[in-house]
């Protein structure tokens, strides 16, 4: 079974949700709005203690997960990369990226890390 196959038998049943963050400069200021969420399928885990060294101060003690999700499309087709500061939407909770880097040697995927947002 190729690596990609592995990943989908391992894929999650709930619903993952990719929202991006855009943010437009207004007379010097930064305004940030979110777009819908693109829904997606992957794989979610636990992180490792070496990706937790690596969440952005501050975020260490959130719950980490790291998700391997297959390509993001939009409503018209085309391909979203999925960016740092982007959102990930999981059973209720809200994530937030820090880290991303393409699987494309195993197929569409992209391994991202995401912090729980604390409310």
């Amino acid at each position: 079974m190729e690596f990609a196959g592995v990943i989908d038998s391992f894929a999650s049943s709930d619903p993952i949700g990719i929202i991006k963050k855009n943010t437009a400069y207004i007379k010097g200021r930064a305004n940030s709005t979110e777009g819908k969420p693109l829904y997606v399928t992957g794989a979610v885990q636990p992180s490792t203690p070496e990706v937790r060294n690596r969440a952005p101060e501050g975020t260490k003690t959130h719950e980490i997960l790291t998700f391997w999700i297959s390509t993001i499309v939009d409503n018209n087709g085309q391909i979203i990369e999925l960016g740092d500061q982007d959102i990930i939407e999981y059973r209720g909770s809200r994530y937030l990226v820090f880290e991303k880097s393409p699987w494309n040697h195993i197929g569409d995927y992209t391994e991202a890390s995401a912090t729980k947002e604390i409310t």
